[in-house]
């Protein structure tokens, strides 16, 4: 049942103190937040107006990515970014878009952003035509062994960077396609910089359900908070095909989900992640859990402290540390890994303790 991200993580000072001071509506002063950026990228409402066949579209676990560079090489000037992206399940296609963008501190080091990454991260492209959509874009085509067909739009607006990348197994995607998701992500980028756009609170069950602000002190700084659909759990859990885990979530009672990323004090290459299951009852979630328990590899199992007698502990071989347990009707899972690094024992120990914590806060029933 692991998942599979793709982040990475360098804390720094500057970032961290960005990011813990919430987000207020309207106000044209105040620093946008991650969940403000996550906002602006490519939006369920945008797939059900814009793609064909919108219900095969599933999206997966939102990324936010705070003090590191998306790119191989150092980009300078960048804040943070945050990337989503979409899967398309059961079609033949095997379709996938992902957008990211990227907030850098002032519209001269975007635009210098938006140049570097011409080499160091958009390397194979061979370049295509297509309408303009921002301050700066490029089209370009590539193919790699993973996705034999990519084609991505490239753009920047003031000081956000963006990308959105169409990944297929037939052919490479017009550019009048990608102009046409790009335009609402254009024009909520500007309410972005304007002080309009702010992300939705997470809603009153969920919140009341996530770990305590008091907790971070045991991992690291919040980085991000978002409400996400069974579905995004669905592309992203290895235990089944995505719509029998959906399936499976949706009969458990799970409508959505909570998830909340944090940085590592002890090691800046790991980060942390956590995804509240609120279900139906608690039979649903002990269901939930033993199937979890019943997946592990005996071997691999750890001591998963004080979080109940139905809970597990694993690391799976040293890639991914995850501690999931059942607590009434709520499941919990912790989740700890290194994304452009090499995951590292440091993992076990911030993952156990906010486990611990969180366990013992949430009611019984």
């Amino acid at each position: 049942m692991s998942k599979m991200f793709a982040a990475a993580l360098c804390i720094t000072v500057i970032t961290v103190a960005l990011l813990m001071g919430g987000c207020t509506g309207g106000d044209s002063e105040k620093d946008p937040t991650l969940e403000d950026l996550l906002a602006a990228t490519v939006s369920r409402e945008d797939v059900r107006d814009l793609f064909p066949e919108p219900e095969s579209w599933w999206p997966s676990l939102p990324q936010f990515n705070v003090g590191f560079d998306p790119a191989p090489s150092p980009i300078a000037g960048e804040r943070f970014w945050v990337a989503q992206s979409y899967q398309q399940v059961g079609q033949p296609s095997n379709g996938a878009l992902e957008t990211a963008l990227i907030l850098f501190e002032d519209q001269a080091a975007a635009a210098k952003g938006f140049r570097d990454l011409i080499d160091i991260n958009d390397e194979g492209g061979t370049a295509v035509d297509g309408p303009s959509v921002a301050d700066e874009w490029r089209y370009f085509t590539r193919s790699t062994e993973a996705h034999p067909y990519e084609t991505i739009l490239r753009f920047r607006e003031g000081p956000v960077v963006g990308r959105i990348t169409v990944f297929s197994e037939r052919r490479h995607e017009e550019a009048d396609t990608l102009a046409g998701y790009a335009a609402p992500v254009v024009k909520r980028i500007d309410k972005l910089l304007e002080g309009s756009l702010v992300a939705a609170s997470l809603p009153e069950r969920v919140a009341e359900l996530m770990p305590s602000d008091g907790d971070a002190e045991a991992v690291g700084p919040v980085f991000a908070s978002a409400v996400v659909p069974p579905e995004s759990w669905a592309v992203v859990d290895l235990s089944g095909e995505p719509e029998e885990v959906r399936d499976r979530l949706v009969e458990l009672g799970a409508t959505e989900l909570g998830l909340r990323r944090y940085g590592v004090k002890a090691d800046s290459d790991q980060i942390v992640e956590i995804t509240l299951f609120p279900l139906e009852n608690e039979e649903a979630a002990e269901t939930w859990v033993q199937e979890f328990i019943a997946a592990l590899v005996p071997d691999e199992t750890m001591d998963a402290g004080d979080t109940g007698d139905l809970s597990g502990f694993t690391s799976y071989d040293g890639s991914t540390y995850e501690l999931q347990f059942a607590k009434g009707s709520v499941v919990g899972d912790v989740v700890c890994f290194a994304p452009f690094g090499e995951t590292s024992s440091a993992c076990e120990e911030p993952v156990r303790k906010l486990a611990e914590l969180w366990y013992a806060e949430l009611p019984t029933s």
